[in-house]
């Protein structure tokens, strides 16, 4: 959810070390859909070539371990994708529960879901960059978020550093990833959401909707039945902004314009936000909490940022 929560909350730390993401896959690519998906013909690389170093990119700017940027693993098609883990560190997004009782926070699930995507993209000849590697801000904290406290601007800096990594990253291609809340546990589905108002509106919709048909075809594929909500505007979404200034503004801060004294530089490519999930209802909070369901919406990303990339 885009939205954050209340602030003070406090939860466990989730980690993926650097390591891990240096030329490994975090969960085997699945071959669901593939006959469908023809994928360019690449060069590969040899076999004795190293893989790739994770390289921070800018790394005084940015905390530990976050705008890390991946190298492909096989082929190199020249082109980046911007894979934003939403919330980390004190943000724990959305809270919820999954069937068997046991709480879940948004940002625990977006970083495996944004690094399974990543190694997929990766074995399909894409530079990726990561806006985090762990459960921590993307800029360098303040104060209050020090002591595990996200105060207003705290996290409007944070929303800012995630829009700077993927400029300083030259991006081609930026995707958000978030779960969806809502006060009745009933409510689910998948929806993406995207900025009308870019001078790129047109591609930030086409990859909104390929990038819908592609999870929900990916959660069908393998037997999960997920509600289609369809694409959005984010003008006006997210919930009850946390500021005058953010309620003056309107968008999602990854995704829209500038605005002076707000967001002085925007984001520069084409982007989409994803909440394939309510983790309010336990269901698909079960779903979103398991390496199966992870791998799923990843595969989904990988597919439609790859068809999105043909015609570009």
């Amino acid at each position: 959810m885009v939205l954050l929560a209340p602030l003070g909350v406090r939860l466990a730390s989730n980690h993926i070390a650097l390591a891990d993401l240096a030329g490994q896959h975090t969960t085997p690519p699945s071959t669901a859909n593939t006959a469908a998906q023809p994928r360019a013909e690449q060069p590969t690389t040899t076999a004795s070539e190293p893989p790739p170093t994770p390289m921070p990119l800018d790394e005084p700017s940015f905390a530990p371990g976050a705008c890390i940027a991946l190298g492909p693993l096989h082929g190199n098609r020249h082109r980046t994708v911007y894979l934003d883990a939403g919330h980390g560190g004190p943000d724990p997004g959305a809270v919820g529960t999954t069937s068997a009782g046991q709480p879940v926070s948004e940002k625990q699930l977006t970083l495996p879901v944004a690094v399974k995507a990543a190694s997929l993209l990766r074995e399909a000849g894409f530079r990726v960059v990561l806006s985090r590697t762990q459960d921590s801000t993307v800029g360098r904290a303040g104060a209050a978020a020090r002591e595990q406290i996200m105060s207003v601007d705290d996290a409007h800096s944070d929303h800012l550093a995630r829009v700077n990594c993927a400029n300083l990253a030259r991006a081609n291609v930026l995707v958000s990833i978030h779960f969806n809340a809502f006060d009745d546990g009933s409510e689910g589905g998948a929806t993406t959401v995207y900025d009308p108002s870019r001078p790129f509106s047109a591609g930030n919709q086409q990859l909104a909707t390929e990038l819908q048909r592609r999870i929900v075809a990916s959660f069908a594929a393998k037997g999960w039945r997920v509600a289609d909500r369809g694409i959005d505007s984010d003008e006006g979404t997210g919930g009850p902004a946390l500021s005058v200034q953010g309620a003056a503004y309107g968008h999602l801060i990854i995704l829209g314009p500038a605005a002076p004294g707000y967001v002085p530089q925007p984001s520069a490519m084409p982007g989409a936000l994803v909440e394939p999930l309510f983790i309010t209802k336990p269901a698909e909070a079960t779903l979103a909490a398991s390496p199966q369901g992870q791998q799923a919406i990843a595969e989904g990303i990988a597919q439609a940022v790859e068809q999105f990339e043909r015609g570009h």
